[in-house]
């Protein structure tokens, strides 16, 4: 794993491309991120895909805040994004109309296009982030994350992790104008070495091999890297 990044030659994110509408292959219950298209209020919410008639409309369920639907007018615009295979997709529709019953749901026009970005699993970021490890005995081990990707991460932490090839629990928080999140990932321990004497405490540099992530686990990810990535490229 890279331990250091030049901002001069720090990788921009992919640009996208205009695709069409049929490569947004989704199933019943997928989560996709939904955000008002036009406004300074950049909050996101997840809501989960229903289904959807080609030229007529797509449904998805409404988004909840604190166990409520948001209600949503028609007319109103919206950005749709979601992570499918290695591409995240984004587009922007309108509600048709919205329904409580038997359930809080929506119609929304069905897209003519998508933004295509394809996820760069090798792009890292560097950073200088306090999070928390849990090790195989239950112990939870304060630790600095240094650099993260879509494959894993490298920090330096207080003391030993433990065993190569263990499996470790880490909580990582995602901070983004739309979303504040804490992610609990499972990581495997690839590599390890102190950064002291010899000593048992001694602080040690660890990287760490992200498990199978899930679609919205991805795609926060992608977001937070890219976002990253970004600002340091000012």
């Amino acid at each position: 794993m890279s331990h250091a990044m030049n901002p001069s030659h720090t990788p921009t994110p992919n640009p996208s491309q205009t695709v069409d509408a049929d490569r947004l292959r989704l199933n019943a219950g997928d989560v996709l991120h939904i955000q008002i298209a036009g406004s300074q209020d950049e909050t996101q919410y997840s809501v989960r895909y229903l289904g959807a008639l080609k030229g007529q409309s797509l449904m998805v369920t409404l988004p909840l805040v604190n166990g409520e639907p948001i209600w949503m007018k028609p007319g109103g615009s919206y950005i749709f994004r979601t992570l499918s295979g290695m591409h995240v997709y984004a587009f922007t529709t309108r509600v048709l109309k919205a329904r409580s019953k038997p359930f809080a749901y929506a119609h929304f026009t069905y897209p003519t296009a998508l933004q295509a970005r394809q996820v760069r699993r090798a792009a890292r970021v560097k950073l200088n982030l306090p999070i928390m490890v849990r090790r195989p005995d239950g112990q939870q081990v304060a630790a600095t994350l240094l650099d993260l990707s879509l494959i894993g991460l490298l920090l330096e932490a207080s003391e030993p992790l433990g065993a190569i090839g263990d499996s470790l629990d880490i909580e990582l928080p995602i901070a983004l104008d739309e979303v504040n999140k804490r992610l609990s990932l499972k990581v495997t321990l690839r590599n390890s070495a102190s950064l002291g004497t010899g000593t048992e405490k001694a602080p040690v540099r660890a990287g760490l091999e992200f498990g199978r992530l899930d679609n919205d686990d991805t795609l926060l990810l992608h977001y937070f890297i890219d976002h990253q990535i970004a600002l340091q490229s000012v």
